[in-house]
């Protein structure tokens, strides 16, 4: 005689609660980690703008590995860079503010281009021609600010229906 066991109805009770509870568990885990991967790092706004340009010799000709350093007027921070083979180089995501712009070559003078506001999104363009002569002699370099564009933003209409 095979005896066959039956669940009383406090068994059936605790075993139902329990496997509530572990769906109940399981579901609150899931949103957990569903809300967690939504606030992965969004794209944030930059607040920054680049100085971009080219450095030349008198005769115009490329200034390749020169010294290309914006400094940050109001904070004193230095941003360096080298030239290229094309005598270009290119600061980017530099923070909003007023820069001045140095070029440092052997065998030419410091040339140093005034202070000017870099403002939000502008990529402005300061291209440098070196004089001939010590790194101990210093041209300063003034005039108009630099040449300078904007980034295209793009953006959707608002609705005002």
């Amino acid at each position: 005689m095979a005896f066959h066991r039956t669940e009383s109805t406090q068994e059936a009770f605790v075993n139902k609660n329990f496997r509530l509870a572990k769906f109940v568990l399981l579901l609150g885990i899931g949103l957990l980690a569903a809300v967690f991967a939504g606030l992965a790092p969004a794209n944030a706004q930059e607040t920054t703008g680049s100085i971009n340009g080219f450095v030349t010799d008198p005769s115009g000709a490329a200034v390749a590995g020169a010294t290309v350093t914006a400094t940050d007027a109001t904070r004193g921070t230095a941003y360096p860079t080298q030239t290229n083979g094309d005598g270009a180089y290119y600061l980017t995501h530099l923070p909003i503010g007023k820069y001045a712009v140095k070029v440092e070559a052997r065998g030419f003078q410091i040339a140093v281009h005034s202070a000017f506001d870099l403002v939000l999104d502008q990529v402005a363009r300061v291209d440098m021609q070196l004089t001939v002569g010590t790194m101990s002699q210093t041209v300063e370099v003034t005039g108009a600010p630099p040449c300078c564009k904007r980034k295209q933003r793009t953006s959707a209409p608002i609705s005002t229906t």
